[in-house]
């Protein structure tokens, strides 16, 4: 069967970047009261203790000494968060109703009116110097390279991301965004390394996506079994993510390790029955094994689901190899000349019609040494071509 073209995993744009809400600024504020209490009487306790010590406990008394102090410090960065009066809170509310107005504007793919919000909410929150206004700059910044990034501009979403990191430089969320930025840009090495800055920071269930991320741009690199080993990872931490196992079954395809391929593409199915993709690889994977019928099936699902017609070239060009097998040759060859109508597939699928009319079809073993063995499906339809069609 000819090799076929590697489709490039479509990237998750992570929704975190874009989900504060003014809710946790109340809950904020609501802990900083609870821990300013707790900080005066735990102040007070201490200062006690320091009175009550007799003449020869001087080390005793620095150790409280030192706590006293650590505990002030604490207490006014918590007064600084609550600076009590109305003005301050009026200007933060301000800042976060800004966020939210741009979060609105980018979700209905308003995306000048989403940067406007967000620039004005920085510049607004930037004077305030607050730390809770500090967590929704973070995210407002956040909010600007999701919009470079549905805008296609990629490299404009590094400076803002850079500005959320300086923030916050634990924002895993940001590094995520940034190996985004550097795939789009074939940067696959820079890539690799925020992807891997984004785990370092947080490895838990909840950055799935960073494993999954890094599992694209080894799979881009051609570097499977590295993939395979991303989404092995994705599948792990979050079992309900039909994209993970649908590009784990993509790996494990591009490794020949078809049972496997074959049980991740049908975990896929079974968490999405609707997507294109996973049925697709599906019709590959059942061709590879055998199951012809099943073949058939998968790519007629494929092309049930593929509203946008972006693998449809290639679903026809599975069944018709799979009724190529099942000695349904006026089949196979109708299917050929449907996917020659698509572009993308029109060498590949003309290949397979001169290959059937002329040479047995698939199952014939012609010599191969009469056209390429690279990697590129096109490639070999067009040294076959060139040395067949008359």
């Amino acid at each position: 069967m000819i090799k076929k073209m590697i489709a490039v995993p479509v990237i998750i744009v992570l929704a975190v970047v874009i989900s504060f809400s003014g809710t946790l600024l109340a809950q904020d504020i609501e802990k900083a009261k609870a821990d300013y209490d707790r900080l005066v009487k735990e102040i007070n306790e201490i200062f006690k203790k320091m009175e009550a010590l007799k003449a020869g406990q001087e080390e005793e008394y620095k150790k409280l000494e030192a706590l006293y102090n650590e505990k002030n410090a604490e207490l006014d960065a918590v007064t600084k968060i609550l600076q009590g009066n109305e003005e301050m809170q009026r200007k933060i509310g301000e800042v976060v109703r800004l966020y939210e107005q741009g979060k609105k504007g980018y979700n209905a793919q308003s995306y000048i009116y989403a940067l406007s919000q967000f620039n004005e909410a920085i510049a607004k929150g930037e004077v305030l110097d607050n730390p809770l206004v500090d967590k929704v700059l973070k995210l407002c910044y956040a909010g600007i390279a999701s919009v470079f990034y549905s805008q296609r501009k990629f490299t404009e979403m590094i400076e803002p991301l850079q500005q959320a990191i300086k923030i916050d430089p634990e924002y895993y969320g940001a590094y995520n965004m940034m190996g985004m930025s550097y795939t789009n840009q074939g940067k696959f090495d820079s890539a690799v390394a925020s992807y891997m800055k984004s785990i370092e920071i947080n490895d838990t269930a909840v950055n799935y996506t960073a494993h999954y991320n890094l599992g694209t741009v080894y799979f881009n690199m051609k570097n499977f079994n590295k993939a395979k080993n991303e989404f092995l990872i994705a599948v792990d931490r979050n079992p309900q993510n039909y994209k993970s196992f649908t590009y784990l079954g993509k790996a494990y395809l591009e490794l020949k390790d078809y049972p496997n391929a074959r049980a991740a593409l049908e975990r896929s199915v079974l968490l999405n029955n609707t997507n294109f993709e996973h049925y697709y690889y599906l019709s590959q994977v059942y061709n590879k094994i055998g199951e012809y019928n099943k073949a058939i099936e998968a790519a007629n699902n494929s092309m049930k689901y593929d509203a946008q017609k972006k693998t449809f070239g290639g679903a026809l060009i599975e069944r018709g190899n799979a009724h190529e097998y099942l000695n349904k040759n006026a089949l196979a060859i109708r299917d050929y000349q449907e996917a020659a109508k698509y572009s993308v597939y029109k060498e590949s699928a003309e290949y397979y019609i001169l290959l059937l009319e002329k040479h047995g079809g698939i199952k014939a073993r012609i010599d191969t040494s009469l056209y390429s063995t690279q990697n590129n499906a096109l490639t070999d339809a067009k040294i076959y071509l060139k040395l067949y069609k008359k």
